[in-house]
């Protein structure tokens, strides 16, 4: 298994820099040039305290009719909950199935290679959203029209957004101020339903389609991007408008 926590030097994010998307609201002073007033320093850092760092977008629908909250996160948009629908076109012949409990060990429905989604100890009342193994993000359609599962740079955008890949956890966190408010609502592996309570893990994609990443966040506020190794595992879906 191959983790990149903080997405380290693989990553298009210079981390340790200042940021290159926006930097009237990152490192102000950095910014301003040193004689400048007292006055204009205080005005800028007013300014940059209080633009929002997310503002409520509305509401998008899935295929299913399920309605999710959005929220506009610097120049992206994202769903404020975690998806929540069990149709999915997909590619060729294949077909998205429900695991229904069979997701622990080697010859468990959703380690099988084809397309599955499940929910956290097979309990839809628990209202974590679905999870979807590999094969569905890579085969399949999910996400409401206009929308689309997010990319790792879609990740790594989002990270600088709120501050850097070391702090924007604890924003995206419920309660944070980027307002996506991700609970701490496990993933499935091999050995089940796990890690409630300590982290929750989502699909990023490779730009090409080619792969599938998991984002975890845990519940201290640590972001750990998993490359490989994540075949057998199923990850909630947050999707981004395109």
């Amino acid at each position: 298994m191959t983790s990149n926590e903080g997405w380290g030097k693989k990553s298009r994010i210079k981390w340790g820099s200042y940021s290159s998307l926006d930097p009237k609201y990152n490192h102000i002073k950095h910014y301003l040039p040193m004689k400048q007033s007292q006055f204009t320093l205080t005005t800028a850092l007013v300014l940059a305290l209080a633009a929002p760092l997310a503002a409520q977008t509305g509401t998008v629908k899935d295929s299913e009719g399920h309605s999710y909250e959005t929220i506009e996160i610097g120049a992206q948009v994202w769903m404020a909950e975690n998806l929540n629908t069990e149709e999915a076109t997909c590619e060729g012949t294949a077909e998205i199935s429900f695991a229904n409990g069979s997701e622990r060990g080697k010859d468990a429905t959703f380690q099988d290679g084809k397309p599955h989604f499940a929910y956290y100890q097979n309990r839809p009342e628990l209202e974590f959203g679905t999870m979807y193994n590999q094969s569905t993000v890579l085969q399949c359609d999910l996400c409401p029209t206009g929308y689309r599962i997010p990319t790792k740079a879609d990740w790594e955008v989002l990270a600088e957004q709120l501050d850097g890949v070391k702090k924007a956890g604890a924003q995206l966190k419920r309660g944070g101020k980027s307002g996506f408010n991700a609970d701490m609502m496990g993933r499935i592996d091999q050995a089940g339903s796990v890690l409630e309570g300590k982290a929750a893990s989502w699909w990023g994609m490779a730009e090409d389609g080619s792969t599938a990443y998991t984002i975890e966040l845990s519940a201290d506020g640590k972001l750990t991007l998993y490359e490989e190794g994540n075949e057998k595992w199923g990850n909630y879906v947050r999707c981004v408008k395109e």
